[in-house]
């Protein structure tokens, strides 16, 4: 029996205990779409391939479920009342997103094109995912990446980026959220460092130690105690506020940094034996639900997660890990993408 329908949010067709579905107004919808797009009912029909009174039913069958009014009609024809304006901002959506389901079916990954936005920290942008971006273009090489630098995660309902990586999960019922890892920071020195003030011990004490402070770790005191506990009575400190030029400052020798353990694949650096600190931050991607099924944004998060969960293996994982130089040996292609990076960076500073 068919059953009445005084709302959308009301009307639906119960299937066994849990599930529904929603009434039969899909079509009806569709054609609120063609009319807004088109203008009128006489190009709606054609745009549709249906006839004039066809449309004029399926849009008053609509008002009837919806239980309001979405045209005005008069002599000049008809245009969209509010709720009718709303309805159609609503479909479009649903347009939108049923083509990208289905390009996301068909595609393969040399045909999947657009322009993807991505937020990262700026450490984490530079030095891990810049040096995989060659691997990403290989699969897609249709989609462009706009790649921006910030500690504070720009706001993906406003439009701002389209994809983020934070050390913040997103909750947010419109964002879609991975865990993609674990970073951890542990004290860390370049052999510039060591030839000039020898290898800090972790029982000792540092304040006759140059120090390299970032202003992050400062506004998040409650992860960083053991670090700050450890630099407090340090007489000479270098600070910055960027994460790039904080990798500088520590592998030019200016001081002992605290840095991502994955700086152990550079060859200047050295982690500090004895863990004196060590802070773990989880790591999130997110997006906006509506726009996951895009092909290319959906692309960008797939590559995000694996650059981190499966090329970051072991760095990201939950627990800590401090390679062995034999252990370092297997690890050459990974040394060989931030060494590529660091000649990148000295030649542009040479300049």
């Amino acid at each position: 029996m068919k059953q009445s329908r005084s709302s959308l949010s009301e009307g639906f067709i119960k299937i066994g205990a849990e599930h529904k579905i929603s009434p039969d107004v899909w079509e009806d919808l569709r054609v609120l779409l063609a009319f807004a797009r088109a203008g009128t009912i006489a190009r709606c029909a054609e745009l549709l391939g249906v006839t004039q009174p066809t449309v004029i039913r399926k849009l008053a069958a609509l008002e009837s479920a919806m239980d309001r009014r979405l045209l005005v009609r008069n002599t000049r024809g008809s245009s969209l009342t509010q709720e009718g304006e709303k309805l159609v901002a609503l479909a479009d959506q649903m347009d939108r997103q049923v083509a990208m389901a289905l390009n996301a079916a068909t595609l393969d990954g040399a045909e999947v094109k657009g322009n993807v936005r991505v937020s990262c920290t700026d450490g984490l942008l530079s030095y891990w995912l810049a040096p995989r971006v060659r691997d990403f273009k290989t699969d897609y090489p249709g989609v462009s990446l706009e790649l921006y630098s910030t500690n504070e995660p720009p706001d993906l309902e406003r439009r701002e980026v389209d994809v983020v990586c934070s050390f913040l999960d997103f909750q947010n019922a419109n964002i879609l959220s991975r865990r993609v890892g674990f970073v951890h920071l542990t004290p860390f020195v370049s052999k510039a460092f060591v030839n000039q003030h020898g290898m800090p011990d972790a029982e000792e004490d540092w304040s006759k130690y140059p120090i390299v402070d970032h202003i992050a770790y400062r506004d998040m005191v409650a992860g960083f105690a053991d670090w700050m506990k450890l630099i407090a009575g340090s007489q000479t400190k270098y600070v910055s506020n960027n994460s790039t030029t904080y990798y500088h400052l520590v592998r030019s020798g200016m001081g002992i940094g605290f840095l991502g353990n994955y700086a152990a694949l550079d060859p200047e650096l050295m982690p500090i034996l004895g863990n004196p600190a060590h802070t773990t931050t989880p790591l999130y991607v997110g997006a906006l639900r509506v726009l996951h099924d895009d092909p290319s944004v959906r692309a960008v998060v797939d590559w995000v997660h694996q650059t981190f969960e499966r090329a970051g293996d072991p760095w990201f994982r939950k627990t800590l890990f401090q390679p062995d130089s034999l252990e370092m040996e297997h690890m050459l292609p990974e040394r060989e993408k931030l060494q590529a990076v660091m000649r990148g960076n000295e030649i542009a500073h040479s300049r």
